[in-house]
């Protein structure tokens, strides 16, 4: 007997209806697909978007900071130009410590010097009298004309040791020379003020003698000069002022006219915080150390 197979018509209509639903759910798959990489590219334009407007945004602030920086050196240019000017034109150096300077290179104007030499130390007390005031540096005022990049070497004075007071008291030391120096010259000075002498010490029976004041003997050595690059203009000396008993020689001023001189006065009292550059020291009281001298200085400047 034959067998009876089933009917295969109701499988393939199955099988149909599968391949339709699994069709319309690629389409979906497919469409969805399609709808996210649209969204994504979408986003991606709008981010580069906003990159290239930073971008142009950052490219113009380039632009601005080239052309405030332009600015900037163009000024710097203009400052260095009037710096390098005024330099040549006007200039101000003061010197309170012996030292090397070069006259610089872009000064074509004389020279104006101002030196004051040191004061002379003031003198030590005995057990019943005071020591003598030390004597003040002179003062020279010099014109001067030096050949640009010319080295000096500038000698500051300084200020007379104190004598010591009690038993065997000292005098007083003098103080030091201020000078302008030029190594062509073989180590004579040039410009020079000369120091104050140092106080007296007292003794058993009397005070110490005041010091003297500085001398004019130096001022400008215009016989030295030959061919080295400095030319004596003018020049203008004051001597020193003498102590006076216990009180120290005030440092002379000169005049503004150049006719004379008058002290350097601030009030002066037993004390070395109120005198001036180049004045000497007190005199020590009984059985007392004397003070010391005041340095001296040199001040350079050039210009109309």
């Amino acid at each position: 007997m034959l067998g009876v197979f089933p009917d295969t018509s109701i499988i393939d209509e199955e099988l149909k209806e599968i391949d339709t639903i699994l069709n319309a759910i690629n389409d979906e798959l497919n469409n969805i697909n399609s709808q996210s990489l649209s969204n994504i590219q979408s986003q991606l334009q709008a981010i580069n978007s906003e990159l290239n407007t930073i971008n142009s945004a950052l490219n113009s602030a380039n632009s601005e900071l080239n052309t405030i920086n332009s600015a900037l050196n163009s000024i710097d240019s203009t400052l260095s130009s009037l710096q390098s000017q005024y330099s040549a034109d006007y200039g101000f150096v003061i010197f309170t410590t012996s030292q090397t300077w070069t006259v610089p290179a872009n000064v074509r104007k004389p020279l104006n010097f101002l030196l004051i030499g040191g004061g002379g130390g003031g003198g030590g007390g005995s057990s019943a009298y005071v020591g003598g005031g030390g004597g003040s540096g002179s003062i020279l005022y010099a014109r001067v004309l030096v050949t640009p990049g010319t080295e000096l070497q500038i000698l500051v004075g300084a200020g007379g040791s104190a004598g010591t007071g009690g038993s065997s008291p000292t005098a007083g030391g003098y103080g030091g020379l201020t000078a302008i120096y030029i190594s062509q010259t073989g180590g004579e000075a040039q410009i020079a003020a000369s120091q104050g002498a140092g106080g007296g010490a007292a003794t058993s029976s009397a005070n110490g003698t005041a010091g003297a004041g500085g001398s004019t003997a130096n001022g400008l050595n215009t016989a030295a000069q030959g061919s080295i690059p400095l030319l004596g203009v003018a020049a203008y000396a004051i001597a020193g002022n003498a102590g006076s008993g216990q009180t120290p020689g005030l440092a002379p001023a000169i005049n503004a006219a150049y006719t004379g001189s008058a002290n350097v006065n601030y009030g002066m009292t037993n004390s070395q915080t109120t005198l001036a550059y180049g004045s000497g020291g007190f005199g020590g009281g009984v059985n007392a150390n004397g003070n010391p001298g005041i340095q001296g200085i040199v001040a350079i400047w050039w210009g109309d």
